[in-house]
């Protein structure tokens, strides 16, 4: 949900530069959705020992977002994400 979406804005430089990095190669490469932490959590300050601190929540939007593509659709931040943090962000960044 939010590689696509994703422009420049996070955390940190470490956390913005992980992000566009994954970006960039998911263009270029196949990927694996997973329900835990991933290689997009790497940089990310609430991945505490490979378990996320708001592991609920993003297990919750991890679920929604496997569950939208498995019924042919395109997530969208407005059903899955609008409580997030960083909505304000990406809700009108249209995903590639």
């Amino acid at each position: 949900m939010c590689v696509p979406r994703f422009s420049g804005k996070g955390y940190s430089s470490e956390f913005c530069n992980n992000m566009q990095k994954i970006k960039d190669s998911m263009q270029l490469s196949e990927y694996t959705l997973v329900e835990e932490c991933d290689d997009v959590c790497a940089a990310c300050p609430n991945n505490i020992g490979g378990i996320c601190r708001e592991e609920s929540t993003v297990s919750r939007y991890d679920k929604a977002v496997k569950e939208a593509l498995e019924g042919g659709e395109e997530p969208q931040p407005e059903k899955i994400c609008c409580d997030c943090v960083w909505y304000s962000i990406c809700k009108n960044i249209k995903s590639p």
